[in-house]
């Protein structure tokens, strides 16, 4: 759900109509939810404290909790903290996920023909 809310938030300030047409296009697809519950916001904060990234480590334990190692995303500066502190936050949080992949948008297609 936080991606939904990230679209809206960013685009909703550029041109809302156009937000609530991408909110709307975004639900429509087939995608799975990973709720947002008090451990979910107990692991974030252990990943915040170890990294100093507040918001994207919301993102980040919700990736742990599902088990999705890779983040398609241009926020190379706080994914790049993350990933880097990954295994000293495993440790401390008792997070299972072993790594973190970062993948730029534009590099998506070229990350996926890898696979």
């Amino acid at each position: 759900m936080l991606v939904v809310i990230e679209i809206l938030g960013s685009l909703a300030e550029v041109n809302p109509e156009i937000a609530v047409g991408a909110v709307h296009a975004f639900l429509s697809f087939p995608v799975r939810m990973i709720p947002i519950d008090e451990r979910a916001v107990e692991t974030a904060a252990g990943i915040a404290f170890e990294t100093r990234v507040t918001y994207d480590s919301v993102h980040a334990a919700a990736m742990a909790r599902a088990n999705v190692p890779t983040i398609i995303t241009e926020d190379l500066e706080h994914w790049g903290k993350i990933r880097k502190n990954w295994s000293r936050v495993r440790e401390k949080t008792g997070i299972e996920l072993e790594e973190i992949e970062v993948v730029r948008p534009t590099e998506y297609q070229k990350w996926k023909n890898k696979q």
